[in-house]
């Protein structure tokens, strides 16, 4: 592989890598959950009553203004690391390039994860207000 072109890979080989862990992710899940609806399935089909825990457990998967808030907040904390960590790049870019007007860094993939945690926090607001009754 060529020296020049390797660098485009490791972004890719990362964003891979996560994008396979959701996957990963989201499959047990949805397998968990179709599990639990086999049981009731079953359940049902042979007249017995469905217990509450397996109906809570159906229920609480959806999350809450609880989780909400605290998807909310870990996003807006992931936002403001990568912040820090382009401002501390374009300074040692800076240093070891003072001359260069250009700065090829990804300043405006950063707002991105804080705008999306900011989703959350509204909709952790909404979703309390709505449970309050309010």
């Amino acid at each position: 592989m060529n020296q020049d072109h390797f660098g485009a890979f490791v972004p890719l080989a990362w964003g891979l890598m996560w994008f396979a862990f959701w996957a990963v992710l989201v499959a047990q899940g949805q397998r968990e959950r179709a599990r639990l609806y086999d049981v009731i399935e079953k359940l049902t089909s042979e007249g017995k009553p469905v217990p509450p825990e397996i109906l809570e457990l159906l229920r609480r998967r959806g999350g809450g203004p609880t989780t909400d808030y605290r998807t909310g907040l870990i996003l807006l904390a992931v936002s403001a690391g990568l912040a820090i960590s382009g401002v501390i790049n374009y300074y040692q870019y800076k240093i070891n390039h003072p001359t260069s007007e250009l700065f090829h860094g990804p300043f405006g993939l950063f707002p991105i994860p804080g705008l999306i945690g900011v989703a959350f926090l509204i909709i952790g607001y909404m979703r309390k207000k709505d449970m309050d009754g309010r």
